[in-house]
């Protein structure tokens, strides 16, 4: 009887914890067949950076745990002018899944719209770690940087 005690009793401390102490919750993949997701996918396709912005603020409320989601928030509210926001939902992006190339890629290019390169190769530091520089991602951010800085070095 001495021995289980103890047992006993961690089994009572972890079964009594919240869910979230106990481990961390995985982040929720992008919504199959949701209708607000494929509308804001496609507005974003189409560049209609207002409606991708409506559909997918709805498709958040039901899918708050969405990387990607966040990661298309991020994007089109970048591109439809609001950095301030864009940064918000890249944030929660990696937040979600540290791991998300694209909001990687995404933020690092809102970073250059700020004029910080440095900020910008520390998300391509991380996509070198994640991909080992092969990825679309990658290519694209250090595509990016090398424009960013060419423009404010010239020959």
């Amino acid at each position: 009887m001495r021995s289980t005690l103890p047992i006993l009793l961690t089994l009572a401390v972890v079964v009594s914890m919240p869910a979230s102490a106990v481990y961390n919750e995985p982040a929720e993949a992008a919504p199959l067949r949701d209708a607000d997701y494929d509308n804001g996918v496609k507005a974003v396709k189409a560049e209609n950076w207002p409606g991708a912005i409506d559909h997918l603020e709805r498709a958040a409320k039901k899918y708050p745990r969405s990387a990607d989601v966040q990661n298309l928030l991020g994007y089109a509210n970048r591109n439809n002018g609001n950095l301030d926001r864009s940064f918000t939902h890249y944030h929660r992006a990696l937040e979600l899944d540290p791991e998300h190339r694209g909001a990687h890629e995404y933020i690092g290019e809102a970073w250059l719209m700020r004029g910080n390169a440095g900020k910008a190769r520390e998300h391509l530091g991380e996509l070198a770690r994640l991909c080992d520089s092969a990825c679309e991602e990658y290519r694209d951010l250090a595509h990016a940087i090398t424009v960013f800085e060419e423009s404010r070095n010239p020959r």
